[in-house]
């Protein structure tokens, strides 16, 4: 499981903003603790894998998506193994992965309105 970027956003009304935010911290909360579900680990895997192709189909985004394995020292052919892997992602391997690599404890929040 290859990782990222981890962000939240969202565009609210300003008099829903505290309730919003309440709401990410406990959603956050939740992934820190384990308990992603079968239906939330199939979509965050067909999200994975579509991001891929769409990353493909602008000159620009082709370039960043086969640069990253070459600078890596990975085959091209990673790429395809990285979408399958992404398709069969399991609530147990998402689990680990939010809570030893997602800084919960050094977030930072930005709220711009």
């Amino acid at each position: 499981l290859r990782t990222g970027r981890f962000s939240v956003s969202t565009s609210v009304r300003a008099d829903v903003t505290i309730p919003a935010l309440r709401e990410i911290l406990a959603e956050t909360d939740r992934l820190r603790r384990g308990g992603i579900t079968k239906e939330e680990a199939k979509r965050a895997g067909r999200l994975a894998s579509s991001s891929l192709a769409e990353s493909a189909q602008t000159p620009s985004g082709l370039l960043d998506l086969v640069s990253e394995p070459i600078v890596e020292g990975r085959p091209l052919s990673s790429l395809d193994a990285e979408a399958r892997e992404a398709l069969g992602l399991t609530p147990a391997a998402l689990d680990r992965a939010a809570r030893s690599l997602v800084p919960f404890r050094a977030s930072i929040v930005v709220l711009v309105g």
